[in-house]
C-alpha cells in the first residue's frame, strides 16, 4: 500500500529519477548483504558487491565491513578469493 501512494507521488518520482542509478546501487548492495547474513554466500555476495560498485563509487563505503564479515565468518581463505573476485571483475 505504502509503494503504490509513493509511485503516485509525483515529486517521489521525480526525486527517483533524478537519482539515476541509486536505486540499482542499493539494491544490489541489500542483495550482497542478505546473502553474506543469511546464506553464507560470501563468493556470490562479492559478484553483488563488485556490480553495486561498478554502478556507483559511493558502494565502496561498505566494503570494508563486507570484507571483515568474511574474514570472521570465513576465514582468510575465503577473504583472498572474496578481494580477487572483486578486483578481477
Amino acid at each position: 500500500m505504502v509503494c503504490f501512494s509513493m509511485l503516485a507521488n509525483e515529486t517521489v518520482r521525480r526525486l527517483n529519477m533524478s537519482m539515476f542509478n541509486d536505486t540499482l546501487m542499493c539494491f544490489y548492495l541489500i542483495l550482497a548483504t542478505y546473502l553474506i547474513v543469511i546464506h553464507r554466500r560470501p563468493k556470490l555476495a562479492s559478484l553483488f558487491i563488485t556490480i553495486g560498485i561498478s554502478l556507483k563509487v559511493g558502494a565502496l563505503v561498505i566494503l570494508p565491513s563486507f570484507l571483515g564479515i568474511v574474514q570472521y565468518q570465513h576465514g582468510i581463505y575465503n577473504l583472498v578469493v572474496v578481494i580477487l573476485i572483486i578486483v578481477s571483475v
